[in-house]
């Protein structure tokens, strides 16, 4: 709740902070009207409403390349992702335009993206990135080598992976999965720790 009390107010009627009298830092209590506070309790619950988390596993784009890589997955099945916030150790806020945006996102988690995997929850008030790993398993992607593997087995790569862990990218091209490999071919996969 927000205090009524401001500790300087101009002609205007802007609220501002007075100046510091001391060396001594004071409180700066600001005072919003009735009107104020049921705009910014609207905001909130509409930010709730039309939120949820997801969980970056694997390579993590910047913000702008995570909202264009879930538009361009789902096809603009769910409009516009209107706004991408990093929360840390891998979560992000997501804002959508409809409710059904949201349901559909979370219908589709995980997501594949890029050499990633998007796990998306709906939005928790409170949520804390630290609080919401511990006690998790954790999950690590990492890139398994076949040296050796002849090539009428390469379409298998996604197969073999799927039986170590959730294989990332699986309409990878098999060139490239050779050729990031320097010349080894090899699967991406997250892999839960022992």
């Amino acid at each position: 709740m927000v205090s009524r009390d401001v500790s300087a107010t101009t002609q205007e009627g802007s609220h501002v902070a007075a100046p510091p009298q001391t060396s001594e830092y004071r409180p700066l209590i600001i005072r919003f009207t009735e009107d104020e506070e049921d705009q910014f309790q609207r905001e909130v619950n509409r930010l709730l409403s039309f939120s949820v988390i997801g969980r970056i596993i694997g390579a993590r784009p910047n913000r702008g390349e995570l909202k264009d890589l879930i538009q361009g997955t789902l096809q603009d099945k769910i409009g516009n992702v209107l706004d991408v916030q990093f929360l840390g150790k891998g979560f992000y806020h997501l804002e959508l335009e409809t409710r059904e945006a949201i349901q559909m996102l979370l219908d589709q988690s995980p997501l594949d993206i890029r050499d990633a995997k998007a796990y998306f929850m709906p939005w928790q008030q409170g949520f804390d990135p630290v609080q919401a790993l511990q006690g998790e398993e954790g999950i690590f992607p990492i890139t398994v080598f076949l040296p050796g593997l002849r090539k009428e087995y390469m379409p298998l790569l996604p197969v073999i992976g799927s039986k170590l862990g959730t294989v990332l990218r699986k309409d990878v091209k098999m060139v490239d999965a050779v050729q990031r490999a320097n010349g080894m071919p090899s699967v991406r996969v997250l892999v839960k720790s022992l």
